[in-house]
């Protein structure tokens, strides 16, 4: 079934605002700028042709990126594109068995900037929002022993004493002192 104009307008319309929800990338400022939505045919998930004609699936093939991002565009919603697939989903539908590898997958595409995650706590699925391929970097950016390698640690020592002479006289403030410390 065919849209009419109107109809198509306001679908794009309402895809605008709901990119309004997503402004909060890694310095929560910028939008992040999603696929336009496929309007007509939903029963079908496409694939950016630069995935392959750039050699993103070329390149990363040991590591089943293709299968991955193929998956995350059959779970997205067709008008969003953002899908919540569970690993297990993921890991059935590519037939990726270790979940080390599919996470690795994961990353990479995060690290090209082919997808965005938003990680959810506990036994929630994470949020994988699809980014426009104009924006996503070069299949040649990174190598393998670049992704992922980056860590941090992040800790809390509470109750720690902080000293300062003020001129009200108060000279010492109990807080909590966080340490971020790169491994």
């Amino acid at each position: 079934m065919k849209m009419n104009m109107e109809e198509e307008q306001n679908k794009l319309k309402e895809w605008e605002e709901l990119l309004e929800l997503y402004k909060k990338h890694s310095d929560g400022s910028l939008p992040i700028p999603l696929r336009r939505p496929q309007l007509e045919k939903k029963t079908r998930f496409f694939i950016d042709n630069e995935f392959l004609e750039k050699g993103y699936s070329a390149k990363f093939k040991k590591y089943r990126v293709l299968d991955v991002y193929s998956v995350l565009c059959r779970r997205a919603r067709a008008d969003t594109q953002v899908g919540y697939p569970p690993y297990r989903d993921i890991m059935k539908m590519t037939g990726i068995t270790n979940r080390n590898r599919l996470s690795l997958a994961l990353q990479i595409l995060e690290a090209l900037d082919i997808i965005f995650t938003q990680h959810s706590t506990g036994m929630n699925a994470n949020r994988y929002l699809l980014i426009r391929s104009e924006l996503w970097k070069p299949a040649n950016s990174i190598t393998i022993d670049t992704v992922g390698k980056q860590k941090y640690k992040v800790s809390i020592k509470k109750d720690k004493t902080v000293s300062s002479r003020q001129e009200d006289g108060n000279s010492g403030d109990t807080r909590n002192h966080i340490e971020v410390i790169k491994i």
